[in-house]
């Protein structure tokens, strides 16, 4: 596995692409203004899922609003723990969260009953500040 996008929310909140980032124990990303803190510090989504999510054009109210942090290679949520820790460049992240409630007046949510999104997204807490940057080795700790 490892780090193939970064991304913060600025002060207008626009989702910004970045090629590193510092994230600071028990707060999350420096500079990054998302509103998380009821899932988490910290949110990571699979690379292959988010390829989903921008081709298909999924029509669930969250898809169109949401912006993952640290989008990760070969990221599988199904091999994924509360617990469990992941160390991705200097940092290490703990899982706090797995997946995440999602709108009852959602489409996906009134015909399908649940939001593929939200079961392949990661909330961690980090546990160890420090740089992280594309192209970053991710390294499970089981």
């Amino acid at each position: 596995m490892k780090v193939a996008a970064l991304k913060v929310r600025d002060s207008k909140d626009n989702i910004c692409y970045i090629s590193e980032a510092f994230l600071e124990e028990d707060r999350g990303i420096v500079g990054d203004l998302s509103k998380r803190q009821e899932y988490g510090q910290v949110s990571i989504l699979g690379s292959e899922f988010r390829e989903i999510i921008d081709d298909e054009k999924m029509e669930g109210l969250c898809s169109f609003g949401f912006d993952e942090n640290i989008t990760i290679e070969d990221l599988d949520t199904k091999d994924i723990n509360i617990g469990q820790r992941l160390v991705i460049g200097d940092t290490v992240h703990e899982i706090i969260c797995i997946g995440r409630r999602c709108a009852k007046d959602c489409k996906l949510i009134q015909l399908e009953g649940k939001c593929k999104l939200f079961m392949n997204v990661v909330f961690t807490k980090i546990i160890k500040g420090g740089v992280v940057k594309v192209d970053d080795k991710v390294i499970s700790l089981r």
